[in-house]
């Protein structure tokens, strides 16, 4: 086993990270929307992959719009202490541009199965039987219980290995587009310490992460000016949505910057190169599993 430890990505390497999979996120070939959208919030929601891919759909009360003036269109988010390494719920403010992916997941789960799932990254995986069994369903488009479930965090570095060429017949595009070969969905936690660490604002990282400060730092500061009336000083809400704002500004030029990178077309055109020999396969087995799912049903 290596050492992770010291594993992070820059702004500029995340932002081109982001663009990767959203440049090979149209080009299809077996990829569940929900992965990839988990994979482009995770640098705005840098919980654990487990409570990330285990989040929530937007419709749930777990949601609610963020009650500060100057934060339209930010919602918060809450996780319960046994979804989370933490003996107290866990709340975040994420910001619209993840608000904008998880609808976008939202409305590729609802075309792929035929309904509405509870999760905000559901499986796909037997979507052929939902379609089914949904089509039989009378007023209820809810995914059935038993088939509904969120994708898993091992979904994730599978998606990673893909990008990374690590599995038959896909080619490396991370290294393509400058990017380290091995990049799993931790670093991205570990990237949001080290951005803050390198200007003394480690605190910022600290609330992100919801790790355990220590001694003062500017949440004090921030809690004898600001008069929180709808979260505690232990939620830390409104500190996380300034760190997440710089944290933004950070990462966000770079997006843009990368999505012109010559060397992201050229990975654009690996991939597809590499769908054209998987797609006639890809689509027999499809016609195969859609009869046995009629079947089934």
């Amino acid at each position: 086993m290596e050492d992770r430890s010291g594993r992070y990505l820059t702004p500029a390497q995340i932002g081109m990270l982001i663009a990767l999979l959203e440049a090979v996120r149209p080009l299809g070939g077996n990829n569940n929307d929900a992965v990839l959208g988990a994979l482009q919030v995770s640098w705005m929601i840098p919980q654990r992959s487990s409570a990330l891919v285990n989040m929530l759909a937007l419709r749930s009360d777990r949601w609610v719009p963020d009650p500060a003036p100057e934060r339209v269109g930010w919602r918060v988010y809450t996780w319960k202490p046994d979804e989370v390494k933490n003996k107290r719920e866990i709340k975040l403010s994420v910001p619209p541009i993840a608000i904008e992916i998880l609808e976008r997941v939202a409305r590729y789960s609802k075309q792929q199965l035929g309904a509405v799932s509870t999760w905000a990254f559901p499986q796909d995986r037997n979507k052929y039987l939902v379609r089914a069994l949904a089509a039989k369903q009378r007023n209820d488009n809810r995914v059935p219980a038993h088939l509904d479930k969120a994708i898993t965090p091992s979904s994730l570095n599978h998606a990673l290995d893909a990008l990374a060429g690590r599995k038959p017949g896909w080619p490396d595009l991370l290294t393509v587009v400058g990017l380290p070969n091995r990049i799993g969905p931790h670093d991205e936690r570990r990237s949001v310490t080290s951005f803050f660490e390198n200007f003394g604002e480690g605190a910022y990282a600290s609330a992100l992460l919801d790790h355990r400060v220590s001694g003062a730092d500017k949440m004090s500061r921030e809690v004898a000016a600001i008069t929180q009336t709808v979260y505690s000083a232990a939620d830390r809400v409104v500190f996380k949505a300034e760190g997440m704002l710089m944290w933004m500004e950070a990462v966000l030029p770079a997006y843009e910057a990368a999505k012109k990178d010559p060397r992201l077309a050229k990975a654009v055109e690996m991939r597809k190169a590499a769908l054209a020999t998987r797609l006639p396969d890809e689509k027999t087995r499809g016609r195969a599993k859609a009869r046995s799912a009629r079947a089934l049903a």
